[in-house]
């Protein structure tokens, strides 16, 4: 590969703000963002891009994109793929695109807006907990009609067990999904994860390290951290049993049209 000019290697930095990194508050200085769940949201990546290596696919469309780390880390791997973030949010959706130039995002409401595209693949990360419950029956409703027939749906949501948060109006568990969405999918399979850190000492002491729960110390070593989160997915990620979970992975397929309609293909958007 020819080398880069200096224009070109300072473009390269740019794939995340970083100068926004350290900051000076109150006479305060700080040169470290920190997010405690952040292990526990790769975990959830994890889990869904396990389910796509099931499938073989050529479109997908991420509902609820947020700034689109999911659809990013799903391009890396499936490079030929028509892929599409859809967000309500203008903010989450302009802070993407900024992020991923090379991808395609929309600021949309999939119950009101119209998006012609259907897909083989659909997922909701962490999406549907943000949604009042009267609404979901029609936002599920839209998320099938993006979907061809046969395609599959991909879910991530808290489960019960987990305490609720603010901003979120419920957590489920896996009767509540199945009732949930029994209308327009067919549930293929529940996945129960990322274990409750009560039930293992080493889930505990995972959570106090790679969450940084300690109240002075943060472990940046890239060797221990990459050895305990390594071990966070191959023992505490998955869940034989559904009490001992924080959250579900749901995959669902969506059967024919009744009207036999025909499917419009997504395609990727030109790039300048």
């Amino acid at each position: 590969m020819p080398a880069m000019d200096e224009h070109q290697l300072q473009d390269e930095q740019y794939a995340f703000p970083y100068h926004y990194i350290p900051v000076l508050e109150r006479g305060q200085f700080s040169a470290t963002h920190h997010w405690p769940w952040g292990f526990r949201y790769l975990g959830g990546l994890h889990v869904v891009l396990e389910e796509l290596g099931h499938v073989g696919f050529s479109s997908l469309v991420d509902i609820g994109c947020g700034d689109g780390r999911f659809l990013r880390e799903v391009a890396s791997r499936y490079p030929g793929a028509a892929l599409l973030g859809v967000d309500v949010s203008r903010r989450a959706v302009g802070l993407a695109q900024a992020l991923n130039p090379d991808l395609d995002f929309r600021a949309a409401d999939i119950t009101v807006d119209s998006i012609p595209e259907r897909f083989e693949i659909a997922t909701l990360i962490e999406v549907i907990e943000h949604i009042p419950p009267e609404e979901l029956p029609r936002f599920l409703d839209a998320v099938a009609d993006r979907l061809m027939d046969g395609g599959r749906l991909l879910l991530t949501v808290p489960h019960r067990n987990k305490p609720l948060i603010p901003k979120h109006y419920q957590h489920f568990d896996a009767d509540q999904l199945r009732q949930l969405l029994h209308r327009r999918f067919e549930v293929v399979r529940i996945v129960p994860f990322d274990l409750r850190s009560r039930r293992s000492p080493g889930a505990w002491l995972i959570k106090r390290v790679l969450g940084a729960r300690g109240r002075w110390i943060l472990v940046t070593n890239r060797r221990v951290l990459r050895t305990l989160y390594r071990l966070y997915v191959s023992r505490y990620l998955y869940c034989a049993r559904e009490q001992d979970c924080e959250r579900l992975a749901v995959v669902c397929s969506r059967p024919p049209r009744p009207d036999g309609a025909a499917d419009v293909r997504a395609g990727r958007r030109p790039t300048a």
